[in-house]
């Protein structure tokens, strides 16, 4: 008689956004209590400690290095407060940490640091082979990585940026108005009339072409999106699904 086959397990990895995993500390942190159970932090949720969504925020957080638990009690860590109840410039360097804290971020900076983004297809099949993530749960590794190196601001043209500088424009899971860098010497685009969308190319200081599209919008304050003359289509999927991330993230809207 056959042997049944044992269940396919696979190493941990984030399955929760960097955005959500904020949220997640907030809510417990609003107890005003050291310890939490997992029960009352679940119904603070809505859901109960069985739903895929408050687990994914439970084991992210606790990747992330932003929560503690033993035995279904969650505490939030020095990090953890440190973001919510800031004191200094420090929080740059706490998402420094936190990005490569999980295992799995880790190894995959080491390999990534400095170069392009592979498409998640790709990223998916490397950590299936290299790194024990189970063949159901690849998918959902790369979608997350790319997907957090984007929030935690360590993504830079298709490039990931493990840089501390990087950090500084990552906030509560998307950056609210980041600064425009260009690079050293070139130009910054100044807000222009809310009375319709600019386009403007600018030759930058290293001779590097720019397409600004400039977008108004109702608080009167304009969207900016600056892409090199040269990118390729690559390089324009990457940023439609870095403006996706956002729109899911910050205003729960779906592109089509």
């Amino acid at each position: 008689m056959e042997k049944e086959k044992k269940r396919e397990r696979s190493v941990a990895y984030p399955y929760a956004s960097w955005g959500d995993c904020l949220d997640f500390i907030k809510l417990v942190d609003a107890f005003r209590a050291s310890h939490v159970s997992y029960d009352e932090a679940a119904k603070k949720c809505g859901v109960s400690t069985n739903t895929i969504s408050f687990k994914a925020k439970l084991s992210s957080s606790r990747q992330f290095g932003l929560i503690e638990t033993t035995g279904n009690v969650i505490s939030l860590t020095s990090n953890a407060k440190r973001l919510l109840y800031p004191t200094g410039n420090d929080e740059p360097q706490i998402i420094f940490e936190c990005f490569a804290n999980p295992p799995l971020y880790s190894k995959l900076v080491g390999i990534y640091n400095g170069k392009a983004l592979p498409t998640e297809v790709v990223l998916s099949n490397v950590i299936l082979n290299d790194y024990s993530i189970a063949r159901n749960a690849k998918d959902t590794a790369a979608q997350f990585f790319i997907q957090n190196a984007i929030e935690m601001g360590f993504v830079r043209a298709g490039v990931l940026d493990y840089s501390l500088r990087k950090s500084e424009n990552a906030t509560n899971g998307v950056p609210d108005n980041p600064p425009i860098s260009l690079g050293e010497g070139e130009e910054r685009f100044e807000p222009v009339p809310a009375d319709g969308v600019g386009t403007q190319s600018v030759t930058a200081a290293s001779e590097s072409d720019y397409i600004a599209q400039i977008i108004p919008t109702e608080s009167g304050k304009v969207a900016r999106i600056i892409i090199p003359v040269d990118a390729t289509e690559d390089d324009l999927w990457l940023i439609r699904d870095t403006l996706d991330v956002i729109m899911k993230r910050r205003f729960k809207i779906i592109l089509e």
